[in-house]
């Protein structure tokens, strides 16, 4: 599966026929950087050798041989090619995709998203345990949502967190109330 990124934002996955067809019809620029589980960074989408777009020709400085592009596994039919013991190539300059660990580029990681998982927690163990372990499941996906990137769902999980949490304490002050109340009027019918 392939991932991409335009305009900043991160896109995928998407199988490499998608990708491909992609490139063909133009959605995919030679400039989008690219990137699949096995490669060490993202690539430009014009230096993969899958995808329908041809490096650009760098002329070689006058008196210097060119040197050959080197041929990818592809070209030899055998996916071991190139697996020398040459150190492997620096950190991504992107990142990972966000669906491993962090968002595309670090740009918008700083997201400040409330967690209200303790406080759903407390609700769900001292008033109401219905909501509370439903405030619980919206607290933990706003917060996976969040470790992978997907700022919006963890945000709309987070607001679902919270209206459960707030439902749970408003049905277990109601309750009580109510109970106080039956008590109030038990307590004087019976001394009346």
């Amino acid at each position: 599966m392939w991932y991409y990124m335009q305009d900043g934002a991160q896109q995928g996955p998407i199988s490499e026929e998608e990708l491909q067809s992609m490139a063909r019809d133009g959605r995919l620029q030679p400039t989008d950087m690219v990137w699949k589980s096995g490669m060490q960074e993202w690539q430009q989408a014009n230096q993969v050798s899958v995808l329908p777009f041809s490096a650009p020709a760098i002329p070689a400085a006058p008196g210097i041989p060119e040197i050959p592009s080197t041929p990818s596994a592809s070209d030899h039919g055998s996916s071991s090619y190139g697996s020398s013991s040459a150190a492997a190539p620096s950190t991504p300059s992107y990142g990972a995709p966000a669906t491993y660990g962090g968002a595309a580029g670090g740009a918008i990681s700083d997201v400040q998203i409330t967690n209200y998982l303790p406080w759903a927690i407390v609700v769900t163990l001292l008033c109401c345990l219905p909501g509370g372990i439903v405030s619980i499941v919206y607290a933990t996906k706003s917060n996976s949502a969040k470790q992978v990137g997907n700022f919006a769902e963890a945000q709309e999980a987070a607001k679902q967190a919270k209206l459960w949490l707030t439902i749970s304490v408003g049905v277990s002050l109601a309750l009580t109330l109510l109970y106080v109340v039956i008590i109030i009027f038990s307590a004087v019918a019976s001394n009346a």
